[in-house]
């Protein structure tokens, strides 16, 4: 073999190691080991929780937004009667009660009356460490789902995804491809707590 083959095929060897830490976002990842099946129960109890305060007891509940050319997030008492054209994020945030630490934050960007609507959801745990992101975009009939599930060492335990089609509830669902779909925007995963800036 020439030296210059080896060379390539050392170097596509080596990208593909690399590229084997990509999670696409249609790859579903499985614990393996009976801990993380557990640690996974635990976080969505914890997620649960939070579902509990949304429905029952949404007085826990902080609302900020953010507006245009400003990267400060400001605490609103409600988002009735704000200028929605100038708001670009509006957030709902709920913290651990005996510190005051981040414990859930949902991140809403405003689609400005388009046929889309993305929702990004963080849940920490008491040290301030992701262990639950869940991604949730619309866009006309569709409704895509993933969530990542991770250990107190940021590791990735657990990966859903799931791509509905609102018509055809119940039924089998067409393949579609989705990749470069209009509504799909890049966003970023916040690994910690302290990442965010509420007041």
């Amino acid at each position: 073999m020439k030296k210059t083959q080896r060379i390539v095929i050392l170097f596509l060897l080596l990208g593909g190691l690399l590229s084997c830490d990509k999670i696409k976002e249609e790859d579903v990842v499985e614990p393996k080991m009976q801990e993380e099946q557990l640690l996974v129960k635990q976080i969505d109890q914890i997620d649960s929780e939070i579902s509990d305060i949304f429905m029952k007891f949404n007085y826990h509940l902080e609302l900020y937004v953010q507006y245009e050319d400003d990267d400060k997030l400001v605490r609103v008492e409600n988002f009735d009667d704000l200028e929605k054209e100038r708001i670009t994020y509006s957030y709902n945030i709920v913290r651990y009660p005996e510190t005051k630490q981040l414990k859930y934050v949902s991140e809403i960007p405003n689609n400005h009356g388009e046929n889309w609507e993305n929702i990004y959801n963080s849940l920490y745990d008491e040290n301030g460490n992701l262990i639950k992101f869940t991604r949730i975009s619309r866009f006309d009939v569709y409704v895509e789902m993933s969530n990542y599930y991770y250990d107190s060492s940021q590791k990735l335990i657990k990966k859903t995804y799931d791509l509905s089609n609102l018509l055809m509830l119940g039924q089998s669902q067409e393949s579609i491809t989705i990749e470069d779909y209009f509504a799909r925007h890049s966003y970023e995963q916040r690994k910690k707590a302290t990442d965010w800036k509420f007041e």
